[in-house]
């Protein structure tokens, strides 16, 4: 579930602009540049969104299906 900020709170990553939501796994308020989306699968063709900051997204325990651009 993607939970949307009111923007009240400035981007804890670049610490310039308003936060437009917050992290999935550390709930730290992200702008638009720096979130980070994921598709995960929960069977059958349907899935759920979800958004990151990059140091979660690279985080194995946080998001384990991340896609690396290494991968083929």
């Amino acid at each position: 579930m993607i939970i949307v900020t009111d923007g009240k709170e400035i981007c804890a990553v670049c610490k310039q602009e308003k936060s437009v939501v917050l992290c999935n796994g550390c709930q730290r308020p992200l702008c638009e540049s720096c979130r980070k989306f994921d598709i995960w699968g929960c069977g059958c063709s349907s899935g759920y969104v979800k958004v990151f900051c990059d140091d979660c997204n690279n985080d194995i325990d946080v998001n384990p299906y991340r896609a690396t651009s290494n991968e083929v």
